[in-house]
């Protein structure tokens, strides 16, 4: 029997909506929609947003880049299923979708007469298809690729205005994978890629897509810049006529720009953003919770991740040793990183990915927490002794220095935590790799006793996957356990019945709980600085991929 999208979204998926996000879908009345009232006159033509610059600049969001990257073209692309500005998923180029009789395939209906950007058609079946083949390819460097490679038999044509996704097996992650929740799998228009005939350069113009904003040019490393479509867009029309994405890497760079007039929105570190609102600008929030901010070991890599017998990459890595991934968390004052540099904002996280808002949760955690990762120099020290390293004999370990856009106090983060593991008599190094290089080595596993700070937004099923397990994730950031990787492979994964899977997040949960996988730091509110003589505010959830999303909402200044 044939599941119908509410249930198919309820019962099976309930997980992917409570907690995450993306962008805007659904009705003309609602925030995806069109607005109701006349909206002022924009008083620039061009609206400006700025902010750190991608991890890589691409053309392509099924090949060229991964999730911290999607912004750069999120405008231009719409999705079967949206997710409006307060986070409720719900039809956008699929008007529904369900689950096949064979229990693990869905049927997706395509919108009828939705356009191309420029002559390129109308979207049908075969652009959906396309889109699956493009990500599934083996040079995709999107988090979701190993998803759509490993475990989807491809997709059915049926006809123009439907399409089956077809499942190797039951697979609770689809509808979040297929969303507007992740990049990836925005929809592009077939026929523009076979005449192009290959994946675009970034001097060339990206794929054409179906969103309110269309491209119209991209300096490489300063910016990338959309125009409305110039007909009535199906889903909602954008008040500016033009959306510039600037990038600036210096946070003060961006203050000056933005009291200046020369931007009209920026995420600001909290005390740039106090600064900014003693001259008059303001602060959005996302509306929905997701992001998670923590520090990512890098050296516990197996050799082989199809035969967990062949062991570890780097055995001598001090990294593999649970009481030095331990210690290096009990070294770390979050409290004292919340008040000075987050402004009290953080929420402390207890275990990555879990969340009382998620499935599993389990509340002993938190009582468990001080013991396990809680702050304290004295046991950090102890632990260090108790795995051989002592003031004679110093742990040393390299912190790779990263300016997030998501995160713009994370420079001075990553600085206070090395500050607090050099207090506990560890020798931290602070390294400045390029973006691109650092993206290399980290998915090539060529980093061997190495941290960083990362942030993301995914929903509980990406981030377990991409950063828990090793036979599903494309990147070389975790601490490979074959417990954890069979705990959500073989038994979260394919299971869809909500009581089943609850006790399986939660024995998942336990297993990276006590295996330190991550030195986790906070739940964080996702914020925007804008100028309020330009736009009236900014609404969007702030737990999508690249988090900057829902622009083509922005209204004028009254």
């Amino acid at each position: 029997m044939r599941l119908p999208v509410a249930l198919g979204v309820l019962s099976l998926m309930s997980v992917l909506v409570a907690g995450c996000s993306s962008s805007g879908g659904g009705g003309a009345a609602g925030p995806g929609g069109g607005q109701a009232d006349q909206p002022a006159a924009p008083r620039v033509n061009r609206v400006v947003f700025a902010s750190p610059p991608p991890q890589l600049e691409g053309n392509n969001p099924s090949r060229s880049y991964s999730a911290p990257s999607a912004f750069q073209l999120r405008p231009m692309y719409e999705y079967l299923i949206g997710i409006d500005a307060r986070g409720k998923r719900g039809p956008q180029l699929a008007t529904d979708w369900m689950l096949e009789p064979d229990g693990r395939s869905y049927r997706f209906t395509v919108r009828h007469g939705v356009r191309f950007h420029g002559d390129w058609g109308e979207v049908t079946a075969k652009d959906i298809a396309a889109v699956i083949k493009d990500i599934s390819q083996p040079d995709s460097l999107s988090g979701s690729a190993p998803f759509w490679r490993l475990l989807t038999e491809g997709v059915e044509e049926v006809n123009p205005y439907e399409a089956i996704v077809h499942m190797k097996a039951p697979n609770a992650e689809i509808l979040g994978n297929i969303s507007q929740q992740l990049s990836g799998s925005d929809i592009k228009s077939s026929a523009n890629y076979a005449k192009v005939g290959h994946t675009p350069a970034l001097q060339e113009a990206p794929i054409a897509g179906t969103g309110p904003y269309q491209f119209k040019e991209r300096a490489q490393g300063q910016y990338v810049r959309f125009e409305r479509v110039p007909y009535e867009h199906w889903r909602h029309v954008p008040a500016f006529p033009e959306l510039e994405l600037r990038w600036i890497n210096e946070a003060s760079t961006r203050l000056a720009g933005l009291l200046a007039g020369e931007i009209h929105l920026t995420p600001l570190p909290e005390d740039l953003q106090a600064q900014a609102q003693r001259s008059g600008m303001k602060v959005a929030a996302g509306t929905t919770p997701g992001v998670r901010a923590f520090l990512q070991f890098r050296g516990v890599h197996l050799l082989d991740s199809k035969d967990p017998s062949k062991g570890y990459k780097f055995p001598n890595s001090p990294l593999m040793d649970p009481r030095v991934r331990q210690a290096l968390s009990k070294a770390v004052n979050r409290d004292e990183l919340n008040k000075t540099l987050l402004g009290g904002k953080g929420e402390v996280m207890v275990l990555n990915h879990f969340h009382p808002t998620r499935e599993g949760w389990n509340p002993e955690w938190v009582q468990r927490f001080p013991e396990a990762y809680g702050y304290d120099p004295a046991k950090a020290r102890a632990l260090l002794a108790d795995a051989g390293y002592t003031a004679a004999n110093p742990l040393r370990t390299s912190m790779v220095m990263l300016t997030l856009a998501e995160l713009p106090q994370s420079q001075d983060i990553q600085e206070a935590i090395a500050g607090y593991w050099r207090a506990v008599g560890i020798q931290v190094a602070l390294l400045n790799v390029d973006r691109a290089e650092d993206e290399r080595l980290s998915r090539t596993k060529e980093y061997p006793n190495h941290l960083t700070i990362f942030t993301a937004p995914s929903d509980q099923y990406l981030g377990v996957r991409t950063f828990n397990t090793y036979t599903n994730a494309v990147g070389g950031s975790n601490v490979d356990m074959p417990a954890v990787d069979a705990g959500y492979n073989e038994r979260v994964l394919v299971t869809l019945d909500d009581k089943k899977r609850e006790q399986m997040w939660r024995d998942l949960g336990e297993s990276i709980f006590t295996s330190f996988q991550h030195v986790p730091l906070f739940w964080l509110p996702v914020q925007v600085t804008y100028n309020p003589s330009i736009v009236a505010g900014m609404v969007f959830p702030g737990s999508t991929s690249g988090l900057y999303t829902h622009l083509e909402l922005l209204e004028p200044a009254a």
